[in-house]
């Protein structure tokens, strides 16, 4: 797959260098989270790009426009690593990532496709979703489909996938703990990638020694506070785990921080500054305060319980 990102809003030579001479086919979104319905768009866009003989270019922002432009604390479902891994694993050959600013944004649809072609990128085709478009709208403009044929530019839309799916549902359901949700409408587990830092030591002093974990990218969505069944991998190995995602009310603490804490039940491995992956696959509870750490320790053992019953019932393929 060829990952190139810009550092401007126009493109450089050595971008255009992957693309000079090869008449293509682009779409333009953000794709985060990379969902089922983005799924069904990409295999169709691939299939289209195979029929029409153009190269599949698939164009995106970063960091997302609606962080740049309204909401800093935005966050997002895929860091741009995971998606570029994510879009390679589903066949997309191109990617294309431009750096997000007010002169990018200020592109209508024309201006945005005369940039690429002033660059050497030749655009032939352009196909988007159903009810989709990109560029700054303009008043009384015409619709998408005219504005391209009217370049010559062919332009394609591409049903929908069947189900409601939303990148925006996704981050509502997550930060509600609605994680079953979540994760059917991604088609896969929703995943986190962190390294393991330093902790307090106090799940080890209570018979629950835990990694903590620091996620990599800070623009990725925390799940909501609560205790999860998850897979740790670590060295190409996945462990079964139970995972708390919170504030640890029962401790007493002069800053309260959010944690995210893992425990691998029958195995203390040292992982300090590892880098681990993290996926979540059930929420067992919300996040309680006891009244002393006798009784959060007697819950514990019934949250490692229920966690070993749910691996044992689903089968999940892991070292237990």
């Amino acid at each position: 797959m060829k990952f190139v990102q810009s550092p401007m809003a126009l493109l450089h030579s050595h971008i255009i260098s992957d693309f000079s001479g090869k008449p293509v086919i682009i779409t333009v979104g953000m794709f985060d989270g990379l969902h089922r319905g983005h799924q069904h768009f990409l295999k169709a866009f691939l299939e289209l790009s195979k029929d029409l003989n153009l190269e599949p270019v698939l164009i995106g922002m970063y960091p997302h426009p609606r962080k740049f432009l309204y909401d800093l604390d935005f966050q997002c479902l895929t860091s741009v690593d995971e998606k570029t891994k994510r879009l390679e694993a589903l066949g997309v050959p191109n990617y294309l990532l431009l750096n997000t600013n007010r002169e990018l944004l200020s592109n209508t649809a024309v201006d945005f496709v005369n940039m690429l072609k002033d660059q050497g990128v030749d655009v032939r085709a352009v196909a988007m979703g159903f009810n989709n478009r990109f560029g700054r709208p303009v008043k009384d403009e015409a619709p998408l489909e005219n504005q391209m044929q009217a370049m010559d530019i062919g332009f394609y839309r591409i049903s929908p996938f069947g189900d409601k799916v939303s990148s925006t549902l996704i981050r509502e359901a997550l930060s509600q703990g609605r994680l079953d949700y979540a994760n059917q409408m991604l088609g896969y587990n929703y995943t986190l990638v962190g390294k393991i830092v330093p902790g307090n030591q106090i799940g080890r002093k209570i018979g629950f020694p835990t990694a903590n974990i620091r996620v990599n990218a800070a623009e990725k969505i925390i799940p909501a506070v609560g205790v999860y069944a998850v897979l740790l991998r670590y060295q190409g190995v996945d462990y079964q785990a139970m995972m708390n995602v919170g504030y640890r009310p029962t401790i007493k603490e002069k800053v309260k921080s959010l944690f995210l804490e893992v425990h691998i039940p029958n195995h203390d491995l040292e992982l300090y500054d590892a880098e681990v992956e993290l996926k979540f696959l059930k929420r067992i509870r919300d996040e309680k305060q006891f009244d002393s750490l006798d009784d959060l320790t007697t819950q514990l053992k019934m949250d490692k319980d229920f966690i070993i019953k749910y691996f044992n019932t689903n089968f999940v393929d892991s070292k237990k």
